[in-house]
């Protein structure tokens, strides 16, 4: 790091404050990754051994909550652009909302104790008798629900504080360190807790509400925002609520989608986004395709998300120096290209490390692009409420679209298995959750198409030298 100064608004940091700073965020990042833990390597397992199908477990991790968020994360984004405190327009979010998602994190495994409690009330118990879903999966949903809401409305504000105290002549930097933390959470997410998912799940779930809880609140007393400028559209008139509530409703609606910029580095995140949620079958296909057991296919995943670390330091200069959107072109052919590979190649263990050692590392450039892309584009004044907006169309074509798609796909080749002698590798064991590849490079390929949007756009507004994130 150059000894600075560097500043980001009324902040300034020499070498030291930026060291503190990113060690700050050290312990942010960790928190965030390893919760983040839970949706892609403990629910499925904790689901499916209490009956749940694949397009439940889809519905349940990608489609439900993701709707809830697009009414609160506007909501929510617009108070905390406009907030100006003492705390800064961020840490008071934070602070607040950290507490009630650990409470609801620590009740999730708790769920089946919950439905025997509730199906000693008559009419409860008869309203479950009619529905599609069993009472127990039906109280996993509600708790997921709550606790998944809160998460996103403490992810989405801490995401949006990083660029209001982080200089942008180190954003690429910033997020390799944090992606690095990712892999090392991935790494002990497969390593450790899909075997313990099944077998110990309150200890897990306990163990992330207490992180939780530390790590969101150490960020809170550990990082001082500056001082922000007046919000830039006037305060809403003195009016009704509900005329002032659809008079918020149209800003954020028009300054949101009214750029084609904006619109389309949201249609690339989403397919990214539902590339990764799609991906949580992936420890299916090491169990029921290859014959490996949760806990070696875990092991093997972890172990190959740790080739990402070796490759960190020289991706994070890369990044600054390529910027966001050309580091995220290249990495989504690589990603398009291994994931077709894989569904080719991988007959044993052995291959199956192989290929998830190269799209695990490809993975992990990718999302360290995707999330500087979004903090390169938007306009850092509406930076939540813009992240809002991403989540509303995260939310329609995830919930709506790829999540009910994919849990269908896959439940449609149950028991499907045709072994096919492949010239070079042998015979391969063609089965129901080896398609999930397939999507995988579709969702990439899709998003490649997106970015070449966004990039069309990008220039249109000034490009590498002159670009300005258009205000609404």
């Amino acid at each position: 790091m150059s000894a600075g100064p560097h500043r980001i608004g009324t902040l300034q940091y020499g070498t030291a404050g930026l060291v503190r700073l990113f060690s700050c965020f050290v312990i942010g990042g960790l928190t965030y990754s390893m919760v983040y833990q839970i949706d892609p390597r403990v629910l499925p397992i904790v689901l499916r051994e209490h009956g749940a199908t694949n397009q439940q477990i889809a519905i349940i991790i990608g489609s439900l909550t993701l709707l809830i968020n697009s009414f609160t994360e506007p909501i929510v984004g617009y108070r905390s652009d406009r907030t100006r405190g003492r705390w800064g327009r961020r840490i008071p979010f934070i602070f607040w909302l950290t507490p009630v998602v650990s409470l609801f994190i620590l009740a999730v495994p708790y769920s089946p104790e919950f439905t025997q409690w509730a199906m000693r009330i008559g009419w409860l118990a008869r309203a479950a008798a009619i529905l599609p879903w069993t009472p127990v999966i039906l109280t996993f949903t509600a708790l997921i629900l709550l606790y998944k809401v809160f998460y996103n409305l403490v992810a989405a504000v801490y995401l949006g504080l990083i660029p209001d105290v982080v200089p942008a002549s180190h954003l690429g930097r910033f997020h390799t360190i944090f992606r690095v933390l990712g892999a090392l959470s991935t790494f002990a997410g497969y390593y450790w807790l899909v075997g313990l998912a099944s077998s110990n799940p309150k200890s897990v779930f306990a163990s992330f509400a207490v992180l939780n809880l530390v790590g969101f609140w150490a960020i809170c007393w550990l990082v001082k925002e500056g001082t922000y400028p007046a919000p830039e559209e006037p305060a809403p008139a003195q009016a009704g609520p509900w005329k002032r509530f659809l008079g918020a409703s149209g800003d954020f609606l028009s300054e949101a989608f009214r750029h084609p910029v904006y619109r389309w580095t949201y249609m690339t995140r989403v397919l990214i986004f539902a590339a990764n949620s799609a991906a949580a079958f992936v420890i299916f296909f090491g169990r029921d395709d290859l014959g490996m057991s949760f806990d070696r296919t875990g092991k093997l995943l972890a172990l190959s998300s740790l080739g990402w670390i070796a490759l960190a330091y020289p991706m994070c200069r890369l990044l600054d120096r390529w910027g966001s959107i050309r580091t995220l072109h290249h990495a989504l052919w690589l990603g398009t290209f291994a994931y077709v590979a894989s569904f080719f190649v991988i007959a044993g263990g052995e291959s199956f490390f192989a290929a998830s050692l190269a799209t695990s590392t490809i993975f992990w450039i990718i999302w360290s692009a995707e999330i500087m892309l979004s903090q390169q584009i938007f306009n850092r004044n509406r930076m939540v409420r813009l992240g809002a907006a991403n989540s509303i169309v995260k939310s329609v074509i995830i919930a709506f679209v790829t999540s009910p798609l994919v849990g269908w796909l896959l439940d449609i080749f149950r028991g499907f298995s045709r072994t096919v002698r492949v010239p070079g590798i042998g015979p391969v064991v063609f089965g129901q959750y080896r398609f999930i590849f397939l999507v995988l490079a579709a969702m990439y390929a899709l998003a490649l198409l997106s970015l070449y949007q966004v990039r069309a756009q990008w220039r249109r507004l000034g490009g590498p030298e002159a670009y300005r994130p258009p205000a609404g």
